[in-house]
């Protein structure tokens, strides 16, 4: 059988680790002699080495959670809100770029986490938490441990990209090289711009963007209005909010009554969204709910620009 026959046969058995076809398909790049389709195969066998050089596909919009402390009493798996923090620090705890090889990447499906949550912690770095707990996060509350949350489906996504763009350079290489189909021997004669032309079509052009923060923030912004309560409930119902919830949180919003800016949200308000983010604290959904809900809430009053 050829290689990229074995391979195609490969792609499409889920049995098959991904891990494995990748090491057949760093066969085929050196057979083609191609650099860049080499270097896509080796980062995505052992992990990217830096920022840069990261897919898209490998970039998620970050739900932030953390644990709290007063005088009084602990807050746990309590959605962080970011937009107080200095540049720098909500950089790194706004966005997750997934750099690990997909052996780990498979590894965290089996995560004991993954299997009865449907997601995974990643812990922040201390310095990082050293900072932001200067930040005062929630009133009266100080910040003792905060944690990014990745989630099944995201993971999932990021092993279909690889699977996807490589079994259609697969079937691409074929359709136009139908020989390749009978015999390896005339691999090395693909014309290397044909290679190119494929590779960045299928492989590198198969970066798609997930969950994208600005995205959702323009969003919020051109459908909730400042001061607007009945434009705040009316988005967050088509969010999935319940009608239960939202009638709640307007108790909530006229109990706390009139916030100016730097004060933040009310403790009413605080208290509603930290239900939100309780209940999703390891559930991808209702975290992006938890995560664009406070968003919405600071639309709403004016912490958006």
């Amino acid at each position: 059988m050829t290689i990229t026959q074995q391979l195609q046969d490969d792609i499409v058995n889920e049995q098959v680790s991904l891990a494995s076809i990748l090491r057949r398909a760093k066969i085929l790049a050196y057979r083609l002699k191609h650099d860049e389709f080499k270097k896509w195969v080796d980062n995505e066998l052992n992990g990217y080495p830096d920022k840069d050089s990261i897919p898209r596909y490998r970039r998620f919009t970050a739900h932030n959670y953390g644990d709290f402390i007063s005088t009084s009493y602990r807050m746990k798996n309590v959605s962080i809100p970011t937009i107080n923090l200095p540049d720098v620090i909500r950089e790194y705890v706004e966005g997750i770029d997934m750099d690990m090889g997909v052996g780990s990447l498979e590894g965290l499906m089996n995560n004991p986490d993954m299997k009865e949550h449907g997601a995974v912690k990643f812990p922040w770095l201390p310095d990082f938490v050293a900072v932001a707990a200067q930040y005062q996060l929630l009133e009266n509350m100080n910040l003792l441990s905060a944690w990014k949350v990745v989630s099944s489906n995201q993971i999932t996504h990021i092993l279909d990209a690889v699977r996807d763009g490589l079994l259609t350079f697969v079937l691409e290489l074929q359709e136009q090289f139908p020989e390749l189909r009978e015999s390896d021997d005339k691999i090395g004669e693909v014309p290397p711009e044909r290679i190119t032309y494929m590779y960045n079509t299928y492989i590198h052009g198969n970066q798609n963007v997930v969950a994208a923060g600005t995205n959702i923030t323009q969003n919020v912004q051109q459908e909730v209005r400042s001061n607007d309560l009945d434009s705040l409930l009316s988005y967050l119902k088509s969010i999935g909010v319940s009608e239960e919830e939202t009638q709640e949180l307007k108790e909530a919003i006229e109990e706390d009554g009139h916030r100016e800016k730097s004060a933040g949200f009310g403790p009413r308000v605080r208290d509603w969204l930290g239900k939100k983010a309780a209940e999703g604290a390891l559930n991808a959904t209702l975290s992006g709910i938890a995560t664009t809900a406070a968003t919405a809430m600071a639309q709403y009053y004016g912490l958006l620009t």
